[in-house]
């Protein structure tokens, strides 16, 4: 977020709309990251190939950002489903 210099991050907030990590070339994460007054949290899904990794062949990575929800695609399936009241506190 804009405001990263003021509050720091989690609270700033991210959105991972793919995040493929070297130790698992097979498994795709999407995930937002956030902070609460517990302390940061994070919401993730992932999805696993098998047989293969994802740098393999060609795919569609997309976020649909909606007014109260997020949905995080991958190749037209969806991943992750985040609504507002998943990351209130």
């Amino acid at each position: 977020g804009n405001n990263i210099t003021t509050v720091s991050w989690p609270a700033c907030g991210e959105m991972d709309i793919m995040e493929l990590l070297g130790q698992e070339p097979q498994t795709v994460h999407a995930t937002v990251h956030f902070a609460t007054p517990g302390g940061p949290r994070n919401i993730s899904k992932s999805i696993t190939k098998t047989g293969g990794t994802f740098s393999d062949v060609f795919h569609v990575y997309s976020l649909v950002w909606e007014e109260d929800r997020m949905r995080f695609y991958v190749d037209d399936q969806l991943i992750n489903d985040i609504s507002r009241s998943n990351i209130t506190p």
